[in-house]
């Protein structure tokens, strides 16, 4: 009888425990464990000169996408700020970190569907970059 209350207690205390780990983890839900985002805190955790050092850190995969069409003799990632293109992965280099809120990756397909301009065989992506409105 005392081995069986043992147990009973036993096996209620680790439900409470799961119930209260899994409240726990499902509120730590945030824009940092999504791939295709990056960031502000993210991007303030590493020394970086410029937006194209702080994706090579943190989010290297964005540099290096590659093209799924046939013939694309090359690939190129476009970079836009909000609605406006400023170029391929090269003006990465040009933009300091400090005034960014966020770096998002679009793919092909959604890119084409959410941003302006004309979309040639070798455009695989995109990099929106989001500024701080409060800089």
């Amino acid at each position: 009888m005392k081995a069986q209350s043992r147990l009973i207690r036993t096996v209620i205390f680790l439900g409470f425990a799961c119930i209260l780990g899994a409240c726990a983890s499902s509120g730590s839900t945030s824009v940092r464990s999504r791939s295709d985002i990056l960031t502000r805190e993210e991007i303030m955790t590493v020394e970086v000169g410029n937006l194209y050092e702080a994706v090579q850190r943190l989010r290297p995969r964005w540099l290096n996408v590659r093209s799924s069409g046939v013939g694309a003799s090359f690939t190129t990632i476009m970079v836009y700020q909000d609605q406006a293109r400023l170029g391929d992965l090269e003006v990465l280099r040009q933009i300091p970190p400090q005034g960014v809120e966020m770096l998002r990756f679009l793919d092909r397909s959604t890119a084409q569907m959410s941003l302006p301009g004309n979309w040639t065989q070798g455009m695989v992506g995109a990099i929106v970059i989001t500024t701080r409105r409060d800089s």
